[in-house]
Parts: C-alpha cells; structure tokens; sequence
C-alpha cells in the first residue's frame, strides 16, 4: 500500500502545491481592505465638505486641528520620557 501512496501524493503534490500558493498569491492580490476601497472617496468628499465651510468654520477647524496635534506631540513625548525612565530604573535594579 505505502509503496503506491506515497510516490503519487509526492506527484500530485509536486503538481498541486505550487498552484495552491499561485491561487492564494492572486486571492491576496486582489483582496483589499475596506479602509483602501473607502480612500478615494473620502478623499473627493473631504474636498466637496470643505469648499462648503465659511471662513470662519475652516479657521476654527485648522486651530482644534493644531491644538490636538500639539497635544499628541507633548503625549508621545511624555509616553518616550516613561519607557526610558522604566528601562533605566530596570538597569538600577539589576545591578
């Protein structure tokens, strides 16, 4: 029985597995996450929203946009400060 078997699974995997991988290199290929699909358009319809703003809007926008970024700057930048603190205090320990 083993003397048949395994000689042609060995053929038919020689044959089969290089088109398995292939079909699921393509499936990969041309499968695509909702965020990519979405992109494009929420793009364009970024730019139709903002022509729609009043001045005074798209001002009030751009400053909470500049507050929140310098936020997340001074929060990174804290969350660093923590990790070296912790590695240091690590080191202190060890010794």
């Amino acid at each position: 029985m083993n003397l048949v078997a395994r000689p042609t699974s060995g053929a038919l995997g020689i044959v089969v597995l290089p088109f398995q991988g292939a079909s699921a290199s393509v499936r990969n290929a041309l499968r695509r996450a909702p965020e990519a699909v979405y992109r494009g358009p929420r793009y364009d319809m970024s730019f139709l929203e903002a022509a729609k703003l009043s001045e005074k809007e798209a001002r009030d926008i751009l400053r909470t946009f500049e507050v929140l970024r310098a936020q997340t700057k001074f929060r990174k930048r804290e969350v660093r400060r923590a990790k070296h603190r912790i590695f240091l205090r690590g080191e202190r320990v060890g010794k």
